[in-house]
Parts: structure tokens; sequence; C-alpha cells
């Protein structure tokens, strides 16, 4: 018979999305996470922003002499712009995956 002490946790092993998730967990795709703001744990709404390999791409599309709007193409791709996580209960930024940076910074705490 259990007492009341024995408790048992259970975890399951992350899903493989086919994405590369970085050093803190924050990829291109939603991630769980655990908020600090309102400590509900669930999946990070992913918005896009421009970041400076947005601007990069779209400066070399520039000098390749694409003149005519398609140097702007990098901003209606979200592949080629920063992904910011929220949580999806209050809307509190959770972290950021920057496509140009290596190093990946920890998440906000």
């Amino acid at each position: 018979m259990a007492t009341p002490d024995d408790t048992s946790i259970t975890v399951e092993p992350p899903v493989d999305t086919g994405s590369k998730p970085t050093s803190n967990g924050f990829g291109p795709d939603p991630a769980v996470a655990k908020c600090p703001e309102c400590d509900h744990t669930g999946e990070t709404d992913v918005f896009y922003e421009p970041g400076v390999y947005t601007y990069g791409l779209c400066l070399l599309l520039l000098f390749m002499g694409m003149w005519l709007g398609c140097f702007a193409i990098p901003f209606c791709v979200p592949s080629a712009k920063d992904c910011v996580h929220k949580c999806s209960h209050c809307g509190a930024e959770l972290g950021r995956f920057r496509r140009y940076e290596k190093e990946i910074r920890e998440p906000y705490t």
C-alpha cells in the first residue's frame, strides 16, 4: 500500500518536429515552456518580426540588382524573420530565436 509520501512524476520525452531546437529550447517552432509571469505551462505562441537577417537578405537582393521590389521578399517570408515566443495564456514574451546568431541567449526570467 502506498503512503502519502510516495509520489511519482512522469516526464514525457520531447516530440521530434523536424526542426532544430536551440540550447534554450526556443527554435522556429512552438515550444513547451513555463511562463514566469502567470505560471502557465504550455506551448508558446510564435510571432515573426524582421531582424538583422531579414535586413541583410534585403540588402543582398538589392545589390544583386533586384530593383523592382523583389528586394522586399524577405519581409514577406516567415523563415527569414526572427521568432518571438510568447505565453499563450497571458502574452508575456518568453524568448526569441534570432536567425543570425550562432550563440542563443537564455530565455527571459
